[in-house]
């Protein structure tokens, strides 16, 4: 942590958010818990420092604006997925798959519940019922 207790994920964000003006719907406030956001967000960053070089090309500035609209896209979407907000939130668990014996008897079941429904279902338009 840093002094008054500050994080660097909420340092980095700052920095972002004063240079970009992304809000935490596009980048939420714990990047670094989200491997792909802080990768975007340092690939970003070292394209700004390779465009600001002595070298850089004459387009650099057109390249960072192109950059930061994908990596913004990409980050918009990426956080849609995330539960977190201004908070973090570990997203939810999912459920796991069934073992195959249950996998198979659960088919099993409902093969046989398909085939009573059309007789069932024939008996009745047929007139055939019981």
């Amino acid at each position: 942590m840093i002094r008054g207790g500050i994080g660097p994920d909420l340092l980095l964000v700052t920095k972002v958010n004063s240079t970009a003006n992304l809000d935490y719907h596009v980048v939420p406030r714990c990047p670094r818990r989200h491997n792909e956001h802080g990768e975007a967000l340092s690939a970003l960053r070292d394209h700004e420092r390779s465009g600001l070089a002595s070298t850089a090309p004459a387009t650099a500035p057109i390249n960072r604006f192109r950059a930061l609209r994908d990596v913004t896209a990409l980050l918009w979407s990426w956080t849609g997925d995330l539960s977190c907000g201004v908070a973090h939130q570990d997203s939810p668990t999912r459920a796991s798959r069934p073992a195959v014996a249950e996998w198979e008897q659960f088919v099993q079941a409902d093969v046989e519940r398909r085939k009573e429904r059309e007789i069932a279902c024939s008996s009745a338009v047929s007139g055939d019922e019981e």
